[in-house]
């Protein structure tokens, strides 16, 4: 994942909350928002609040998850704005736990190639 393919300003959070469509599962919490004239890519954004634990745990949390988008990014449509938002159950799940709830989240939001 580039740098310039990160949400980074409040404001292109607040955009994604206030506009965009909604996904869940156990784990994850997925906002997401389809970007007008644009098919470069997607731009993601990850949120772990401070109830999912210490720092170390919310640090390791988002690690996984960036990880998890990074490698399955280019089986995702073009042109949207993603927000990531990890639920309390995640925390402590393995790689191919966390890559699992990330796939099914998309496979819920029609985000995947071929799907509709």
């Amino acid at each position: 994942m580039r740098k310039n393919s990160s949400l980074t300003s409040p404001h292109d959070f607040h955009e994604v909350f206030q506009r965009g469509l909604v996904a869940s599962n156990r784990y994850l919490v997925l906002r997401y928002l389809k970007k007008e004239n644009s098919e470069d890519g997607n731009r993601a954004g990850f949120s772990v609040s401070a109830n999912l634990g210490s720092a170390v745990d919310r640090n390791r949390t988002k690690r996984l998850l960036r990880e998890a988008y990074r490698k399955n990014e280019g089986s995702l449509k073009k042109g949207y704005d993603l927000v990531f938002i990890a639920r309390k159950p995640l925390k402590g799940r393995t790689y191919r736990e966390a890559e699992e709830a990330l796939l099914s989240i998309f496979a819920k939001a029609a985000l995947s190639k071929g799907k509709r």
